[in-house]
């Protein structure tokens, strides 16, 4: 039997591996960081009157998407595109709720009151704990008044479940949900056909190695999801809070075109 031992592998450079993907997508790096410099600019300019819930739940989103494509691009910038394209995923989900909220200001409300639908899963869920020890905790938390409780304001609001492809149509961006969202969620579940990026052959189809090396070749796509996702919740946030910033938004959309076009061509 082989040994291993630490010595047997080795680690990437990541920051080698960083520098290089950079300057092999120099153009699509500026593009996405000026999108990025521009809604942190933005993000720390907003006004939120108090008890405004729309304005609060809209900053919030945006502050999360632009957090979530940062955290995509510095992974997927380091060679790792299958956890990139997770996070990815991740990002589309607040800008489907912020777009959404951007275009029917009622369903604000709505992604508040669904709070109590989540606490009353978890509650559920501590019930059927299996450990002593979680039971014990269980039993103090998960009580029949508590989720009485929940339950009375559930009937009492009326609140429904609006699902993730739900908000993506309430957006106006249901091709996004059943394109791009569904395409990165194999990398979310460990999907067979993602786990085979993992998988080396040879001509004739026998496997000759399990690998995980770094990402550099193919990811001008991961840069164009990346920018329009972010750039769809700049243009609802300037919406929501009447900020002029479409000059900005139509002229990156063009940078984005043009970069896409030398793809194809």
């Amino acid at each position: 039997m082989t040994e291993i031992t630490p010595d047997s592998g080795y680690l990437f450079e990541y920051d080698k591996v960083q520098a290089d993907i950079q300057d092999r997508y120099r153009n699509w790096v500026e593009v996405i960081r000026d999108i990025e410099k521009v809604s942190r600019e933005v993000q720390h300019k907003l006004h939120i009157p108090k008890d405004n819930l729309r304005l609060l739940l809209a900053a919030l989103l945006f502050s999360r998407t632009i957090s979530n494509i940062g955290a995509a691009t510095l992974v997927f910038e380091s060679g790792f595109e299958s956890q990139g394209r997770a996070l990815l995923r991740v990002a589309m989900e607040s800008t489907f709720t912020l777009v959404a909220i951007d275009k029917t200001p009622d369903l604000a409300d709505q992604f508040a009151k669904e709070d109590d639908l989540q606490r009353k899963r978890m509650l559920n869920k501590a019930r059927m704990w299996n450990s002593p020890e979680l039971q014990e905790q269980a039993k103090s938390r998960a009580t029949d008044e508590k989720l009485a409780e929940i339950q009375e304001a559930i009937e009492e609001n009326a609140v429904r479940k609006m699902s993730t492809e739900d908000y993506s149509k309430a957006a106006g961006l249901h091709d996004w949900y059943l394109t791009a969202y569904s395409l990165f969620s194999a990398s979310i579940h460990n999907s067979v056909r993602d786990l085979e990026g993992h998988i080396e052959t040879d001509v004739e189809g026998e496997i000759t190695e399990i690998i995980n090396e770094p990402i550099l070749d193919g990811l001008e796509s991961m840069y164009l999801t990346g920018s329009e996702v972010l750039l769809n919740a700049l243009n609802s946030v300037s919406n929501i809070f009447e900020l002029e910033i479409s000059q900005f938004i139509t002229q990156t959309h063009e940078r984005l075109t043009t970069l896409s076009d030398e793809i194809e061509g």
